[in-house]
Parts: C-alpha cells; sequence; structure tokens
C-alpha cells in the first residue's frame, strides 16, 4: 500500500512550496536468479519512503529523509546565517524551519501508518513482532534462571563440556550440555569455546586450500 501526503507553505518571497510524502509498505516477490532458474523464495517486505520537494510545481530534489541539522558539520558563519534564517533542519540541499520539519515528519508518521495497513504487511509485521516476542522472553529465561552452584563450579573448572568430557567427568559433561545456554547468558562464552569455535571456522574456512 502506498500512503500520499503533502505539506505546503509560502516561501518569503510569496513562492509555492509544496512537500510530497510518498510511504510503501507492502510484501512482494523475493526471487533469486542463479544459472538461469528463477528460484522462488516466497514474500519479502518492501518499505520505501520519498520526500520530494517542490517549488512552484517545479520538482527541486527527492529525498528519503529529512535530518536536524548537525552544527558541528558547519562553520561558525554558516551556523550564524542558518540561525539568522530560523534554519533547523535539511531536506536534501534546503534548509526549513523547526515548524516545517515538525509538520513533515507529522506527515511522514501518518502516511507510514496509513501504508502499514497494508494487509499482507500487517501480517508480516504481527508475525515479526511475535517471533521477537517470544525470543526475547527466552532470553529473559536464560539470563534469570537460577543456575545450580555445582554447575557454576563445574563451568569454572572446565570452561566447556567438551573439556569435562576429555577430563573423563560424565556428569559434568552432562550437567554442563544442559545449562551450557544458561551458563553463556549469563556469564559469556568461555574462553577455552571460544578459541575451539574459532579454531573450527578456520579450518572450516581453510578446508582444501592448504591441503598439498
Amino acid at each position: 500500500m502506498t500512503s500520499l501526503k503533502n505539506v505546503e507553505w509560502k516561501s518569503k518571497d510569496g513562492r509555492a512550496v509544496k512537500v510530497i510524502i510518498e510511504v510503501t509498505r507492502k510484501m512482494v516477490e523475493d526471487v533469486a536468479y542463479a544459472d538461469g532458474w528463477n528460484l522462488d523464495l516466497g514474500k519479502k517486505p518492501h518499505e520505501s519512503t520519498k520526500i520530494t520537494l517542490t517549488l512552484n510545481d517545479k520538482v527541486i530534489d527527492t529525498v528519503g529523509y529529512v535530518s536536524v541539522i548537525n552544527e558541528q558539520l558547519y562553520t561558525a558563519k554558516d551556523m550564524a546565517t542558518i540561525r539568522a534564517n530560523n534554519g533547523y533542519a535539511k531536506l536534501g540541499n534546503a534548509i526549513i524551519n523547526k515548524e516545517q520539519y515538525d509538520n513533515i515528519m507529522a506527515a511522514v508518521a501518518e502516511a507510514t501508518t496509513e501504508a502499514e495497513q497494508d494487509e499482507e504487511y500487517k501480517a508480516h509485521l504481527e508475525a515479526k513482532n511475535q517471533a521477537k516476542a517470544v525470543a526475547e522472553a527466552a532470553q529473559k529465561e536464560l539470563e534469570e534462571e537460577v543456575i545450580p552452584e555445582v554447575v557454576v563450579d563445574l563451568y569454572n573448572k572446565y570452561g566447556c563440556e567438551e573439556k569435562a568430557w576429555g577430563d573423563g567427568s560424565d556428569e559434568g559433561w552432562a550437567l554442563l550440555s544442559k545449562w551450557m545456554p544458561y551458563l553463556e547468558a549469563q556469564y559469556g562464552m568461555s574462553k577455552e569455546k571460544a578459541a575451539r569455535l574459532f579454531g573450527e571456522a578456520v579450518r572450516e574456512a581453510n578446508f582444501g586450500i592448504n591441503e598439498s
């Protein structure tokens, strides 16, 4: 769905200024092209925001966003000129004041809300938000579950389940395997495991390259 909004005012010399906001939110076909085959990957979200500045109906600039002026990017002389003209933000190369900026951003927000009512896109957002909520709940459980002291002691001793197994501690291996996601969420990955995973990644990346 595409939503259009306009924000209009008069310039100091009386010319008609119009800012056209066009926001699109929809699902589009996702096709991968490989060796002459078109692989249908289902649908993916398409999100675009186009802000067009016109002066007396002549297009001056088209951008994707309006940015508040960063004083660090300008000389003191330029900033003095900008302040004298109540400059607050930039739309392309044009300087606009705070009221104009606020009106444009309000129109962008309104257009975005409307565009997001596209049924397919809305369903995509709901599914994405639900998946995020599930992931956050799972992470919270990992971070807040009370880990038995004996397991923490084993973690401090071995650092990873593989090392406990190598030391002949079947019980240590079993406990660390069960609690490892909680341990890593609360204490971070051990140096031993990080080193092992890094070594495996390097070997996989170099597979066959250094073979004689």
